[in-house]
């Protein structure tokens, strides 16, 4: 199983990364309650943990969370990240400016109207090929594939 989110700069010229986790689905169910347990259950309890809004004080303002404990929240989660051995790091890194002057031409999508490309899609496949690559490797499936792309 893999667990992952996007980040990106500033602006739409900026890298653009699409990472996350790739473990055995038990491994997840103990890392999950162990997650539950030791970043989310406070006091106050939070409903999830995203950087974006743990930076932000009106978002800790909402739910009655103090800066240092914001910080002790992020700080139980790396720590647990880098106890939990089984979690396989997995990513891709775009250079979106680089791509966005490639791509010029607008694309038409489902809805009819046209888009900008847009770096999340290529880093999100970018992103699952590489995971279905180390499910590849883990399994003992094939052992000529390069592991670097």
């Amino acid at each position: 199983m893999a667990a992952s989110d996007e980040s990106s700069g500033a602006n739409h010229r900026s890298k653009f990364l699409y990472c996350g986790f790739l473990a055995p689905i038990d491994e997840w169910t103990q890392f999950t309650e162990e997650w539950d347990k030791r970043v989310l259950s406070g006091p106050p309890r939070i409903p999830y943990l995203h950087m974006t809004e743990i930076r932000s004080r009106k978002w800790r303002e909402l739910r009655g969370l103090s800066e240092s404990e914001a910080e002790r929240r992020v700080d139980e989660a790396t720590a647990l990240i880098s106890a939990t051995t089984s979690l396989i790091p997995v990513g891709s890194t775009l250079k979106s400016g680089h791509l966005r002057d490639i791509f010029t031409q607008k694309i038409v999508v489902e809805s009819r109207a046209p888009k900008a490309f847009a770096s999340d899609y290529l880093a999100f496949v970018t992103y699952v090929f590489s995971v279905l690559k180390q499910q590849i490797f883990s399994a003992g499936i094939r052992r000529d594939m390069p592991k670097e792309h």
